[in-house]
């Protein structure tokens, strides 16, 4: 009997959750799963002897596949169960359970009461309600209904929401003060005062690089932003902590650490980051994306970080299945990160073997590996390609960590003396100035975006066919030249 490693029994267990989830969601064998099971489990006999490892390891993708079916299942089931749709609640205490979103007419306010029940209420714009708040609801319950071919109900149920608060009024109450909703007035209070320091609209791209969400900047600069794919830079994902950490060790080896204690460093600002904007489930999936690169630069072991990057998945999807399908950043995050663990050792290797520490070209090529991954996904959900993303990416992001450095900066000098936070906030206004005219530039372009239509599934498929096929040519002609 062949000796197998027990991180091979676990990754196949992982890999079996991730597919055993996919079916269920997206309806391939869903009503024949268990004939599935027999058509693998029989093929891996047959193949092979029960004592060979290949069959342990197919025993457990079974086991796995069969508890994401199960998990998958019971919680599709229950983001469908709307029938408390159309009772009325009256008086009931709920607290803020995520930051609140601002659209161009109201508040987007998810809340959660103390029965555990999720509901989304629409406040004015102009109230000030903030994380971890405590209010007093009295509505009507709507089940959200889909939109097109969008699963809205699905969605809000990967953020904890089941029902939409109509007819409804609600008015703040007061509540214990907690280190949690220390942290959120904290950042509310950092993005008035960086309001005052910076203009618009500027300070809306000052506030989303920091603190994450495009809330603070209109809708014709958001629609901008997505037609040079340039949106991630304000959004909570893998890829932008990736960056930025990159950058933290960077700073911490030039100050004279050793490497383990830079990725320690930037760990702890990971985890400083996410608690402040009150660990959402956007910004939890990207500090375990986050850490996942960091490991890999740290030991340098490509196998164990694709392991460890399924793992991760594979527990986010226990934790909430419904993220696989329903929750884009999630795609972005998880594909991202696999383009990079894929991609940037290989653009090292070829490119620039010879470096030894984090520098602006790290950082392209991280764009570029991160940017050939996600290219179907944006695809997929918006129907276009930019061909102007790549572009922008790399004369925009060498500068978003000293951008963010600058805001950051005036931030917190702010708390002591607005007048010595005036030129530091000066010098981000500059880089801000530059990142809104390079975006803007592209966008204005007639050829900026390509209309795709509706591509067939396959061709995505064979897509990522020729990745792997590119990949394993050269790992293995890297292989081979080591050899020589």
């Amino acid at each position: 009997m062949y000796k197998i490693h027990p991180s091979q029994l676990v990754f196949s267990l992982a890999i079996g959750i991730i597919v055993g989830v996919g079916i269920l969601l997206s309806g391939f064998f869903a009503d024949h799963f268990f004939y599935f099971l027999l058509i693998v489990s029989g093929g891996a006999l047959l193949l092979s002897r029960w004592q060979h490892r290949t069959t342990i390891m197919v025993v457990f993708f079974l086991i796995g596949a069969l508890s994401g079916y199960i998990r998958a299942d019971i919680t599709h089931t229950a983001a469908r169960d709307t029938q408390l749709a159309g009772a009325a609640i009256s008086s009931m205490k709920a607290k803020v359970i995520s930051v609140p979103r601002q659209t161009e007419h109201s508040l987007l306010v998810e809340v959660e009461t103390d029965d555990g029940l999720g509901i989304l209420v629409r406040a004015s714009k102009y109230d000030l309600i903030s994380l971890h708040d405590k209010i007093e609801v009295t509505c009507v319950l709507e089940a959200p209904e889909v939109l097109d071919d969008f699963n809205y109900p699905a969605y809000l149920y990967t953020r904890g929401v089941i029902y939409i608060c109509a007819d409804g009024e609600y008015r703040i109450v007061p509540s214990q003060s907690s280190l949690l909703g220390a942290l959120a007035d904290f950042r509310a209070d950092a993005e008035r005062r960086i309001a005052s320091l910076i203009r618009a609209p500027e300070a809306g791209l000052a506030n989303g690089l920091l603190f994450g969400g495009d809330d603070h900047l209109s809708e014709r600069v958001q629609e901008q932003f997505a037609r040079t794919g340039m949106s991630h830079i304000t959004a909570v994902s893998g890829y932008n902590i990736t960056i930025i950490t990159l950058v933290v060790m960077a700073c911490g080896i030039y100050c004279g650490l050793w490497r383990w204690q830079a990725v320690t460093l930037s760990v702890l600002c990971i985890l400083l980051f996410v608690a402040m904007i009150g660990f959402p489930a956007s910004g939890v999936r990207a500090a375990i994306m986050g850490v996942m690169v960091l490991l890999v630069m740290l030991y340098g072991r490509v196998s164990s970080a694709w392991q460890s990057v399924v793992l991760a998945c594979a527990l986010m999807l226990l934790f909430n299945p419904l993220l696989l399908f329903y929750d884009v950043g999630f795609q972005l995050s998880f594909l991202a990160v696999c383009g990079i663990f894929a991609f940037l050792p290989l653009f090292n290797h070829y490119f620039a073997a010879a470096q030894k520490s984090v520098t602006l070209t790290d950082i392209i090529f991280v764009t570029m590996s991160a940017q050939i991954f996600v290219v179907p996904i944006i695809a997929l959900h918006f129907d276009t390609f930019s061909t102007t993303s790549l572009l922008a990416n790399m004369l925009i992001l060498p500068i978003i960590p000293l951008t963010m450095f600058f805001v950051f900066m005036a931030s917190v000098i702010s708390l002591f003396s607005m007048t010595a936070a005036y030129p530091f906030a000066l010098l981000a206004q500059i880089l801000l100035s530059y990142e809104l005219w390079v975006i803007d530039f592209f966008a204005e372009r007639s050829w900026s975006v390509v209309s795709l239509g509706v591509i067939p599934d396959i061709m995505w498929i064979f897509y990522y066919a020729i990745l792997v096929m590119i990949l394993i040519y050269f790992y293995k002609k890297q292989t081979y030249d080591a050899i020589d």
